[in-house]
C-alpha cells in the first residue's frame, strides 16, 4: 500500500486550520462576484419562485424547460430575502459552501486521508468559482450539486456502515439531484455503481448471495429515489400537471439541448472550451482525467471510483449543447479525483521536506492560475463590465433601471409583458407576466408546437391586456433569426399592438457604459414603438394608452 493513500489522519488543530483556509479563500474568490447583475437563467429561477410562493405552478402558471428542483430552492430562498442580484448570488455561494463542507466530509471518510480530503475541499472551492464555468452564477448546475455530493455522502455511509438505510438516502438524493438539472444522471450512474460493485463483492459466497445483496440494494437505491421523487412531484400529481411537467423536463428539454449540432460537433465544444480555460481554469479537470491512471495499478477502490466518477460526469456534458455554467457540474467529480491523485501521487516523494515544498507549490498553482489569468475577474473588475464581457449585449445589466422604473410606475396587480426572454426584469420589479411564457423563447424557435406557443401567447395577451410591454430587438433575447424557419406571426401581433395601443415612455440603450434610463415625451408620436422594436441594442418600455 502507497504510504500517500493509506488511512491517515492529521493532527485535529491542522484539519481545523486548513478547512478555515478553504473557507475563507472559498468567500475571497466570490467577494468580487455578487454584485454581478442576474443573467436570463437566474431571472428565470427567481420569476418561477415567486410564482410558486403566490400559490402558482410551474408547467401551469409558468413555463420553462428545466425540472421543478431549482424552482423551489429558489421558492425557499425568496421567504427570507429580497428579490436582488447581491442577495440571489449570496444565496447560492452559501448554499456551495454548504456543498464543499458536505464533499469535504464524505471525501475524508471515503479516502480514510485528511490530505486527500483538504486537497478535495481546496479543488472544489477554486474550480466552482472560475471564469470558465461561470463561478458567478446560481444556476441548476450549482444547485445540483448538493443533492449529487449527499448521493455520494450516503453511498460512503452505507458501504462504510453496511446499513440499507443510507442505501435509500443516497437514491433519495440522487433522484433530487436529476430533478434539479436532467443531466446529473449521469454522475448519479457512477455512485450507483459503487454501491453495487461494493453489494456484490462485500456479499458471503455463494453467488447467489451476491446476487440477492446487488439485487436488494438497487431495489432500496431505487425506492429512495421514488419517495424523494414523489415528495417532490406531489404538487404536480395532485393539480393532474405531470403529462405538462414530462412534455417541458424531458421533450421540449430534449429538443432544446440538441442546438446546433450533433454529437460530434458538442464533444468538439466540450475539447475546445477545456483547450481555451488552459492552464487558468480547466488544468484541475484535464489533471483529474488523467493524474489517477498513475494510481490505478494499486487497484484500490478510489481510484477505480474517482476515475469513472470523472469520466461519466464530463460524458454526461456531450450529448447536448453546452454553455459555459454547465461545466460546474463536474465540481464534485474533479474535486474527488484531483484530491486523490494528488495525495497519492505527493506521497510517492520519500524526502519530508522535499513533499512539504511540492504540497506548497502545487496548493499555489492551484489557487494562483486562475487568479493571475482572470484578476479583473476576481479583483478590481466592476459588476457591470464582467456582465459585459462575458454575455456581449445580453441587457442584463440594463434590465436593473427597466425593473426599478416598472417597479415605481405599476401597482403589484399590473401585468407586465416581456417581449424578449428577459424574466430578470419581472424578477427584479416583482410583477407578474402577461404571459406564461418566461421566457418566451419556444415562440421564436423551430419546435414542433411554437405556432401553438404563439397562439396562446396572443390570448393571453388580449386578455390580460398588460399595462407595459417592455420590448427588445437583441437577437439573443428573442431568437428571431434562430433557422428561419419559425413563424413570425407574433412578432406581427405584438408590433402593431405597440403602434395601436402603446406610447413608448421609456428606454434604455445596450451597450458599453453604466445603463441609463432615458425617458420619452409624452409628444412623440405613436410609430417611435416600431422603430425602438426593430432597432437592435435596445430596452423599451411602452404604457398602454388605449383600450
Amino acid at each position: 500500500m502507497n504510504p500517500s493513500t493509506k488511512a491517515q489522519g492529521m493532527p485535529g488543530i491542522h484539519i481545523v486550520v486548513g478547512l478555515l483556509g478553504i473557507i475563507a479563500l472559498f468567500i475571497l474568490l466570490r467577494i468580487n462576484l455578487v454584485d454581478i447583475p442576474l443573467e436570463r437563467d437566474e431571472g428565470t429561477f427567481g420569476y418561477f419562485g415567486q410564482v410558486i410562493n403566490d400559490g402558482g405552478l410551474p408547467y401551469r402558471d409558468a413555463l420553462d424547460n428545466k425540472p421543478p428542483g431549482t424552482f423551489y430552492l429558489y421558492a425557499a430562498a425568496l421567504q427570507y430575502m429580497e428579490p436582488t442580484a447581491r442577495n440571489v448570488h449570496l444565496f447560492a455561494h452559501g448554499y456551495n459552501l454548504l456543498t464543499l463542507l458536505i464533499l469535504f466530509a464524505a471525501a475524508r471518510l471515503f479516502f480514510q486521508s485528511d490530505g486527500a480530503a483538504l486537497w478535495t475541499g481546496l479543488t472544489f472551492a477554486v474550480y466552482t468559482s472560475t471564469w470558465s464555468v461561470e463561478g458567478f452564477a446560481a444556476t441548476t448546475e450549482i444547485f445540483m450539486l448538493l443533492p449529487l455530493v449527499l448521493c455520494f455522502w450516503g453511498a460512503v455511509l452505507a458501504t462504510s456502515k453496511k446499513h440499507l438505510f443510507w442505501v435509500g438516502f443516497s437514491g433519495a438524493f440522487g433522484a433530487l439531484a436529476c430533478w434539479t438539472k436532467q443531466v446529473a444522471a449521469f454522475s448519479v450512474l457512477a455512485i450507483l455503481l459503487y454501491i453495487l460493485v461494493d453489494a456484490w463483492f462485500g456479499a458471503p459466497r455463494p453467488i447467489s448471495r451476491s446476487f440477492q445483496k446487488v439485487a436488494l440494494s438497487l431495489l432500496i437505491w431505487l425506492l429512495g429515489g421514488l419517495i424523494a421523487s414523489l415528495l417532490l412531484l406531489m404538487p404536480f400529481i395532485i393539480n393532474g400537471l405531470i403529462p405538462d411537467l414530462f412534455y417541458w423536463v424531458f421533450l421540449h428539454g430534449a429538443a432544446y439541448v440538441q442546438q446546433g449540432g450533433g454529437f460530434a460537433h458538442h464533444l468538439q465544444n466540450v475539447a475546445q472550451w477545456i483547450w481555451e480555460g488552459l492552464p487558468g481554469d480547466t488544468l484541475p479537470l484535464v489533471f483529474g482525467l488523467i493524474a489517477p491512471w498513475f494510481l490505478l495499478r494499486q487497484g484500490r477502490r478510489e481510484t477505480l471510483f474517482v476515475t469513472g466518477f470523472l469520466w461519466l460526469s464530463l460524458l454526461g456534458m456531450v450529448p447536448g449543447y453546452q454553455y459555459k455554467h454547465y461545466f460546474i457540474q463536474l465540481g464534485p467529480a474533479v474535486a474527488l479525483a484531483v484530491g486523490w491523485s494528488l495525495q497519492g501521487l505527493l506521497g510517492w516523494i520519500a524526502l519530508a521536506r522535499l513533499r512539504q515544498a511540492g504540497i506548497f507549490v502545487v496548493g499555489i498553482l492551484l489557487v494562483g492560475m486562475p487568479f493571475l489569468t482572470h484578476r479583473g475577474y476576481y479583483w478590481g473588475a466592476t459588476p457591470t463590465s464582467i456582465s459585459r464581457v462575458f454575455f456581449g449585449t445580453n441587457p442584463f445589466p440594463e434590465s436593473i433601471p427597466v425593473a426599478d422604473y416598472l417597479r415605481a410606475n405599476s401597482d403589484p396587480t399590473d401585468r407586465i409583458f416581456i417581449y424578449g426572454s428577459e424574466p430578470q426584469i419581472l424578477f427584479l420589479a416583482e410583477r407578474q407576466s402577461a404571459s406564461k411564457f418566461v421566457p418566451i423563447y419556444p415562440l421564436f424557435q423551430d419546435f414542433s408546437r411554437h405556432e401553438e406557443f404563439q397562439a396562446t401567447a396572443w390570448e393571453e395577451l388580449v386578455v390580460s391586456k398588460p399595462k407595459y410591454i417592455v420590448a427588445t430587438n437583441v437577437p439573443t433575447s428573442l431568437v428571431l433569426d434562430w433557422d428561419g424557419r419559425a413563424s413570425k406571426v407574433f412578432e406581427k401581433r405584438v408590433i402593431k399592438l405597440l403602434n395601436d395601443k402603446y406610447r413608448i415612455v421609456a428606454w434604455v440603450p445596450v451597450g458599453p457604459g453604466k445603463p441609463e434610463l432615458r425617458l420619452v415625451s409624452t409628444a412623440a408620436p405613436s410609430p417611435f414603438a416600431e422603430m425602438v422594436v426593430r432597432h437592435p441594442g435596445y430596452l423599451a418600455i411602452a404604457k398602454r394608452v388605449r383600450e
